[in-house]
């Protein structure tokens, strides 16, 4: 995939209309400048949010680590139900045996005997815990034994069917325990789907703040140069003034200083733009390839322009989403689920042990395998058993132990989930006080923004009037800067502030539109 993409970013490629990966884009001017710079050594990647979440739920390692930690749990899940198929066993055996015959008058000749044994078994384990068991053997024998009948001498066939149902009473019994296994496995499944969801939601949290912090970074590198571009005409105003004779060599390396600072602020901005870059490459496309890793990544969703909070909902109706959808909540609930059945376990298994066992068994023996079976049909030689069987460890330390640490188990998974819940509820709210407090800091920002345009106007004029200082013009051009930066900052804390307000209720990418 990864080697796709890149091959896929050829230097000067046309830009694709869709916007989603593309080479550089023709040169620009102004605040592009350092882009169209930056393109020269490597490609550029036009990614929207949208595309950055999407490359990032397809590439991301630790990811599909916990997709294949699903199926893997999956699978256990469903095979854990085959511990209730039927269990076949098929024996055969042949023996061939010569023996001294024993008589009164003292020892006899040599007998010769030949055995031959099939046996066929199907036993079924029941989601109550017994069992039912079906078996038929059949053994053929022959001998030269004078002592044995006539009719058997050669050959004698000897058959039996036996029925038996097992269930236990007490300890063990009934689908509460004797599915408690799977159970466990659907919980296991279930908690770990919910531990992928939150890895998701975690990825796409990560990648939308990644992806808004170089947005900033970009915002703020712009400011940098607009800035310079305001040092830059200052030092040509004063240039002008000195010229004329009103200005002063003073001003002129006040403002040639002031433009070195700026060009310094410039640099870092760069700097924080190839280190913003590459966290949102680190988690969009992860690995050694060199072509992503030298592209520009450049960010195509723009900033929320319009700042509301109408849309919002209130921290109670918010809190009654995360305690449905957080995959964390969600975790802590299987939690106790798990714990529950381990409880119900170990409380059968405290119990004595009384187990009921009832069985029909039909015997045949003849020469001939016909007349055998015949017999078995006839009930010729039926036997019918039930039986009661009581068992107790004197003491029964083990399971009495195992039963109190189950219960305070269940306690623990209980008490956790009351602490998440808490701290829950203090995450939605201040998500929600977030959004509110974000917008009402742009409309402020956007405020002194304005404002600072305009005195950093009239400064300007005043002191082309000779009523300013050109320190004082300074002073404005870095006011206006800082509230430029500031404007954009808090537009980017409030992008972010919207995903953390979906993240936090456990929404963030659950909507096809994510």
């Amino acid at each position: 995939m990864i080697g796709t993409l890149a091959a896929a970013l050829p230097l000067a490629a046309p830009v694709p209309a869709h916007g989603s990966l593309a080479s550089a884009a023709p040169p620009q001017q102004g605040a592009a400048a350092v882009d169209e710079q930056q393109a020269q050594s490597g490609s550029v990647l036009r990614l929207s949010l949208k595309l950055a979440r999407s490359l990032a739920l397809e590439n991301n390692l630790g990811l599909r680590i916990q997709a294949l930690g699903s199926e893997l749990a999956r699978h256990n899940s469903l095979g854990s139900w085959g511990a209730f198929d039927w269990i076949f066993t098929g024996t055969g055996s042949y023996s061939d045996s010569d023996s001294l015959s024993t008589t009164f008058f003292g020892t006899g000749d040599i007998i010769s005997s030949e055995t031959e044994g099939l046996s066929f078994d199907f036993l079924k384990p029941l989601g109550t815990g017994g069992s039912f068991d079906l078996q038929f053997s059949r053994g053929i024998s022959a001998t030269d034994n004078p002592f044995v009948g006539a009719d058997f001498q050669e050959r004698l066939v000897s058959d039996g069917l036996t029925m038996t149902y097992n269930q236990p009473l007490l300890r063990g019994a009934w689908a509460e325990y004797a599915t408690a296994t799977q159970r466990e496995a659907e919980i296991v499944l279930g908690r770990q789907r919910e531990l992928e969801r939150g890895t998701r939601q975690d990825l796409l949290l990560q990648v939308s703040n990644a992806y808004w912090d170089l947005v900033a970074a970009r915002r703020q590198r712009e400011v940098a140069q607009s800035s310079l571009g305001l040092g830059l005409d200052q030092v040509q105003r004063n240039q002008r003034r000195l010229e004329v004779g009103l200005g002063t060599q003073v001003e002129v390396l006040q403002a040639e200083a002031e433009v070195a600072v700026r060009r310094e602020q410039l640099l870092l901005a760069d700097v924080t733009v190839d280190q913003a870059g590459d966290l949102l490459k680190q988690l969009v496309f992860p690995g050694t390839d060199r072509d992503l890793w030298e592209s520009i990544p450049e960010p195509t969703t723009p900033l929320p322009k319009i700042v509301a909070t109408s849309g919002q909902p209130d921290w109670e109706s918010a809190l009654l989403v995360a305690m449905e959808q957080r995959p964390d909540l969600r975790q802590a609930r299987a939690d106790i689920d798990s714990a529950e059945v381990q409880l119900a376990r170990s409380a059968s298994e405290r119990l004595a042990g009384l187990d009921l066992s009832l069985s029909a068994n039909a015997r045949g023996e003849a020469a001939s395998a016909g007349d055998s079976i015949e017999q078995i049909t006839d009930l010729d030689q039926p036997t019918y058993t039930a039986a009661l069987t009581y068992s107790m460890p004197i003491g029964n330390r083990v399971a009495r132990h195992a039963e109190r640490a189950a219960s305070i188990a269940l306690r623990q998974a209980r008490l956790t989930y009351d602490a998440t819940e808490s701290q829950v509820a203090a995450l939605v709210r201040q998500a929600v006080r977030d959004v509110h407090y974000q917008a009402e800091a742009v409309r402020a920002a956007e405020l002194s923004r304005e404002l600072a345009r305009q005195q950093l106007e009239a400064e300007r004029a005043r002191f082309d009037e000779g009523l300013s200082t050109n320190y004082q013009v300074l002073e404005f051009q870095q006011a206006l800067a800082q509230t430029q930066s500031s404007e954009r900052a808090a537009r980017v804390a409030f992008a972010k502030a919207e995903v953390n307000m979906e993240y936090v209720q456990g929404l963030l990418g659950e909507s096809p539109a994510q």
